[in-house]
């Protein structure tokens, strides 16, 4: 009975949210991507989305993506999902600390271009574009949120959310410091070996910034919302870690930056 009443709440969903217009691609020097905007009179607020160190390609990536690009939709926002590996010739990076550091600085540029992009079409609020990024995508949502280290124009992201990123020593002017601008939202597992939350809570704002909002999901490992990811061991910087789909987690993260979006991306 529990199934068939979430079934019935999804597919009600489904019918009542709003449809969204077939995807396209734009593309840039070194970045494309594929933009969802809902149908209806707009300009609608919209998400750049940046996936992890693995790319676009996998299965449990794409589905992921997939679900947050239809939970976006369903709230009428806009989506474009970024890929910055692939048009480098790039399959995955997660092995290697020396590509992971450089291609973060040149894929907060990447989103820059993008988000800009995205800001001419009509049917987007260029006053409402925010970040998604998971694992390398979150720890590029950082460097966007830094006034010290992002690239010019990423102050048109008006709000952050970073899936379990690699939050760095610092961001402002000393240890353990941040000096994020726009609000920003850290989802992580408490299970994550990968990239622990722990480093992203001693980060305490510097005076006039932001204190970056972080959620921890209880038994939730890297990659959580990966829909259909099987829990497995990958290699990373560091050595092997766990990464593994959580229902729960995915689910509760979910309802959480949506009601940030509500908050930080309203009219």
């Amino acid at each position: 009975m529990r199934c068939l009443l979430l079934s019935i709440a999804i597919a009600f969903a489904m019918l009542c949210g709003p449809a969204a217009a077939a995807g396209f691609s734009r593309s840039g020097a070194n970045w494309k991507m594929v933009v969802t905007i809902p149908d209806g009179k707009g300009p609608f607020p919209a998400i750049v989305l940046l996936p992890g160190c693995s790319g676009n390609g996998p299965t449990p990536v794409k589905a992921g993506l997939g679900a947050h690009v239809k939970a976006l939709m369903q709230h009428g926002i806009a989506s474009a999902v970024l890929d910055v590996l692939s048009p480098r010739h790039q399959r995955s990076i997660c092995a290697s600390g020396t590509a992971l550091d450089r291609y973060r600085q040149e894929a907060a540029g990447d989103a820059v271009a993008a988000a800009m992009l995205l800001a001419e079409d009509r049917r987007i609020d260029g006053r409402r574009i925010g970040f998604l990024g998971q694992s390398f995508g979150g720890s590029v949502a950082l460097l966007l949120a830094s006034k010290n280290l992002r690239p010019r124009g990423a102050d048109m992201f008006r709000a952050i959310i970073a899936y379990y990123p690699w939050c760095m020593e610092r961001y402002g002017h000393s240890l353990h410091s941040s000096d994020f601008s726009p609000p920003v939202l850290i989802l992580a597992g408490t299970l994550d070996k990968w990239t622990p939350a722990a480093r992203c809570r001693r980060l305490r704002a510097e005076p006039g910034s932001r204190q970056a909002d972080v959620r921890l999901f209880k038994d939730a490992y890297h990659s959580f919302d990966l829909v259909g990811l099987r829990f497995q061991l990958i290699a990373g910087v560091g050595g092997m870690h766990p990464i593994g789909y959580k229902a729960v987690a995915t689910e509760a993260s979910r309802r959480a930056y949506l009601d940030f979006l509500a908050r930080h991306l309203s009219r």
